[in-house]
């Protein structure tokens, strides 16, 4: 028995230290582009973000925030928000539905589904 939790728990540690979480797979720049809109955001190790919105090219909305990843869920609440409408304080999560080297695809509370890509 101790011969196995510790087998799990060297798993564990070698997988974090080779950035294998799928935490560790959501940072980087991801960009989502559909019909005139593009979401462009950075996530941070440090589980903080950036996002950008732009409508036909031009800035729409800015925001910072922090972020979680708890199962499946990642959980969001921003700290600074450029738009009146979605003020500092709101929170939103996102089902992840598939995460690679190259895309993420997060189902929205509204149960449509995103592709974002890796920004290059």
């Amino acid at each position: 028995m101790r011969l196995g939790l510790f087998a799990l728990v060297s798993l564990f540690v070698v997988s974090s230290v080779r950035g294998d979480s799928v935490a560790d797979q959501l940072v980087g720049h991801w960009q989502y582009s559909e019909k005139g809109l593009t979401a462009d955001y950075v996530i941070k190790g440090d589980n903080t973000f950036t996002g950008h919105l732009y409508h036909q090219g031009k800035a729409a909305w800015h925001c910072t925030g922090k972020w979680t990843l708890s199962g499946k869920t990642i959980n969001t609440v921003l700290t600074r928000s450029s738009a009146e409408q979605i003020p500092a304080g709101t929170k939103d999560r996102k089902v992840l539905v598939e995460v690679t080297k190259d895309y993420c695809r997060l189902q929205n509370q509204d149960g449509s589904i995103w592709k974002y890509v890796r920004a290059p």
